[in-house]
């Protein structure tokens, strides 16, 4: 399938609702002696513009054996690079590149083509998941030795790679992707901005109510149980401090999480009786709503059990917000507690209503850590001087295996 103009053929497996993955595929899609193909699993929300979206199909007998007789809920996860090793056969890609171990890895090493293959992890496919199950420690495990390169946004990860799964530490790039930092800004000279009061009356949000928000993921894996609890202590105390915030509201976004899960957390609020405040966003927000949304806010809450340099947390900081984290390895290496955020452990509930709390006490916490965070995030976490590292990699990857080749 040779194409005039054409320098690089990539294909991409992973689910291209993820708004980090939707990032990298406006990204490549605007080089131009690239030609980007997206292969994922159905539903798909959103189609990416520029990019060939393919949905491969597994056969009849395929969809038995992983659905029927294989150990629930990992038969699709295995047998699925059947119908993508047809379809990847069939592009003929200079190079392969999954996101996501669980849900694409093998897909993604198993198609029989002698491409170079990338594979970068999300957090949990690497953290929680291989613990579950031997198929999922499998899976991730098999994935992680068959491919050449190992791309990830936090740092040390190769460490754990290696302690945990035995992967050499020369196969593990690691560098942060960082922010779009002409979207993901604070604009302190516009305060307080169209946009963001604009924003709140949508929302019926005070004007001088304290917003704190959750930009992650519908799904349990990212706490947002323990952020809904702490609402319920927050605004049972916050009557009794001296703060100039007349109320406290909580924003939670929904994304590409699930919709049962959010339904759960909705009749959570009306039980816990702080549904009135409380907002769900359900739709799925572009990166300059995200935005809007975050300069909305005070604080910003991360809370998962286990997370790399979160593409989330460093959007939170580059507008501004105060983060609340869990006290991770991959945070620490951005906030010191109680300098520029706070880092958070044992009971979360209790904690983070205690940050947050401390914070309304203390609104003059918003400009002093958004001013050390803006300046981590122009040193280290910019996505124009980042972003071209994976093309770096890319193209180092197809060099050595054409010269390998010709030998």
């Amino acid at each position: 399938m040779p194409n005039k103009g054409i320098f690089m053929r990539l294909a991409l497996l992973a689910t291209i609702d993820n708004i980090h993955t939707r990032r990298w595929i406006d990204f490549f899609v605007q080089q131009r002696d690239m030609e980007v193909f997206v292969l994922c699993d159905l539903p798909v929300q959103t189609h990416p513009a520029g990019a060939t979206l393919i949905h491969p199909k597994m056969n009849l007998l395929t969809k038995v054996i992983a659905f029927k007789l294989f150990p629930k809920p990992y038969g699709n996860n295995v047998f699925k690079f059947l119908a993508y090793r047809r379809e990847l056969r069939r592009i003929q890609p200079d190079i392969i590149h999954g996101f996501e171990l669980l849900g694409y890895g093998l897909a993604t090493v198993l198609s029989g083509l002698d491409v170079p293959t990338v594979l970068t992890p999300w957090g949990n496919d690497i953290f929680e998941l291989p613990h579950r199950s031997r198929i999922a420690h499998w899976i991730v495990k098999t994935s992680l030795h068959r491919a050449e390169c190992i791309t990830t946004n936090m740092p040390g990860l190769e460490e754990h790679l290696h302690q945990a799964f035995g992967i050499p530490y020369e196969k593990v790039k690691g560098f942060s992707w960082g922010v779009d930092t002409n979207v993901f800004r604070p604009d302190y000279e516009k305060e307080p901005a169209q946009g963001e009061q604009g924003l709140r009356r949508r929302l019926n949000i005070p004007p001088d109510a304290l917003v704190v928000i959750s930009n992650r993921q519908m799904q349990p894996y990212w706490g947002i149980e323990h952020i809904l609890r702490s609402a319920g202590i927050v605004l049972k105390s916050s009557r009794q401090i001296n703060t100039r915030f007349q109320e406290v509201y909580f924003v939670f976004l929904r994304g590409a999480g699930s919709g049962s899960f959010a339904t759960q957390m909705k009749t959570l609020a009306q039980e816990l009786h702080i549904a009135e405040h409380c907002r769900f966003i359900d739709k799925f927000l572009t990166p300059v709503e995200m935005a809007e949304y975050l300069r909305m806010a005070d604080i910003f809450v991360s809370v998962p059990q286990t997370d790399l340099l979160s593409i989330s947390v460093l959007e939170g900081m580059a507008c501004g917000c105060i983060p609340i984290l869990a006290d991770l390895p991959a945070y620490r290496t951005r906030i010191t507690d109680g300098e520029n955020g706070f880092l958070v452990s044992g009971n979360l509930p209790e904690a983070i209503a205690d940050r947050i709390l401390y914070v309304m006490e203390h609104p003059e916490l918003k400009k002093q850590f958004a001013e050390k965070n803006l300046h981590i995030i122009h040193t280290y976490d910019s996505w124009e001087r980042n972003a071209p590292k994976m093309l770096e990699i890319y193209h180092s990857l197809i060099q050595n295996r054409r010269a390998t080749q010709q030998h």
